[in-house]
């Protein structure tokens, strides 16, 4: 494990230990075993802090909910709990990890890593001084993206848009954790959010009937404990799996569906040693489908030595359960992991910047306006792939999964 690594989970872990020294009462903050009123923060958190805090603070109140930083100030924890030390313990351990594959934010450039470039990309063109990134839909990964806003009013047969934002920097949000204790405070909150961005008033519909859910913009997750209906179902891998989602999407926005969900797989694997949250999976689920995912990949894609795995066998579709594409996800980024670790940042990065400009559709006055519905094209998604992680990689891939070898990085 990196040095760097390895301080920061320790710190974390003394943080744990003294978390519970000083209880703080609902709509304030506890940060380093002391606590704050939510008016009257230490400078030292900071201005990205103290606005999550701040935009919280009322709800958390209103509601009986304590706030609970972490000492790097990435995730700020809403919970109901008095004790809040085994949560965060959890939120602890997803932040390791996640410094563990991506140690820091890097700005990758043409050439960064080796292999042929990535097809080009259109240029575009500058927002209206003055758009907010209110003006954009934020896509939960769990979910699909909601319609654009009703002023735009979009045909059936156009690109689904939405006003230009700003421009997107790694790390620049503190993470907004809600564990929710029952479904009033869980569709109470997703109100507060609908208040603060109006143009979240269609998704919180929808969102109200998920188990929870996880936003870019602004940076927020929640999940609901009481949700009606839920069988087979473990908090613990709920809270690591949208953690993840979270710190994702604050260092590489949107990725693929497969890549993001394949990630927060692999956290709760890594976590919880078990998988319990799979997104739109209807009916009963077995004891045994918990875990052993990498384990069926043999049965699987047994025979397949000479054809390389393709793309669209990974491509989750949102909505929609595919226990096929779903193991083959949580398998390429095991097998990335183990590849060549590295490799990851510059990859995402990549697939950010790719996204990024691809899915601004320009017009005629020389604003811009986004297609929320674009994906990264698979031939693209393959070629970033090879780039950085060998050309062979999709052949290497079906050999681990079949034969447990991996071909060392030269």
């Amino acid at each position: 494990m990196r040095l760097r690594t390895l301080c920061t989970s320790l710190a974390l872990l003394l943080f744990c230990a003294s978390a519970s020294a000083q209880a703080p009462k609902p709509g304030s903050l506890s940060y380093r075993g002391k606590v704050y009123d939510a008016a009257s923060l230490p400078s030292e958190l900071g201005p990205v802090v103290r606005t999550a805090v701040e935009s919280w603070a009322p709800w958390a109140t209103k509601s009986g909910y304590r706030m609970d930083l972490d000492p790097t100030r990435r995730v700020l924890l809403l919970s109901a709990k008095g004790d809040v030390d085994a949560a965060m313990g959890l939120v602890v351990k997803t932040l390791a990890l996640f410094d563990s594959l991506f140690p820091a934010a890097i700005t990758p450039g043409p050439g960064t890593a080796p292999g042929a470039p990535v097809a080009p990309v259109a240029k575009a063109a500058k927002p209206k001084p003055g758009e907010q990134p209110d003006d954009v839909i934020p896509e939960d990964p769990e979910s699909p993206p909601p319609g654009a806003p009703k002023t735009l009013a979009p045909s059936k047969d156009e690109p689904v848009t939405v006003a230009a934002a700003v421009t997107f920097r790694p790390d620049a949000q503190t993470a907004v954790m809600l564990i929710a204790k029952n479904s009033a405070d869980y569709e109470s909150a997703l109100a507060h959010l609908a208040a603060a961005h109006p143009y979240l008033a269609e998704w919180k519909t929808e969102a109200a009937g998920q188990i929870g859910f996880a936003l870019g913009n602004p940076l927020c997750g929640s999940y609901n404990e009481n949700s009606p209906g839920q069988e087979e179902w473990n908090p613990d891998n709920e809270l690591v799996h949208r953690t993840m989602a979270l710190l994702v999407l604050r260092r590489f926005e949107n990725q693929p569906y497969w890549l993001h969900t394949g990630l927060c797989w692999h956290a709760e694997m890594s976590v919880c040693k078990s998988i319990y949250c799979m997104p739109y999976r209807d009916g009963f689920v077995s004891t045994g489908e918990h875990g052993g995912w990498i384990a069926t990949l043999n049965s699987l894609f047994s025979g397949r030595e000479k054809q390389p795995l393709r793309v669209d066998e990974l491509a989750i579709v949102r909505g929609t359960w595919d226990d096929k594409r779903s193991k083959a996800a949580l398998g390429m980024v095991d097998f990335l992991a183990r590849l060549n670790p590295r490799a990851l940042s510059g990859f995402m990065e990549e697939l950010r910047q790719t996204r990024e400009l691809n899915s601004r559709i320009n017009n005629a006055d020389g604003t811009w306006t986004r297609n929320t519905k674009y994906e990264v094209a698979n031939d693209t998604q393959k070629q970033l792939l090879e780039k950085y992680f060998g050309a062979k990689v999709m052949s290497e891939v079906i050999a681990y999964w079949t034969t447990g070898a991996i071909t060392p990085v030269k």
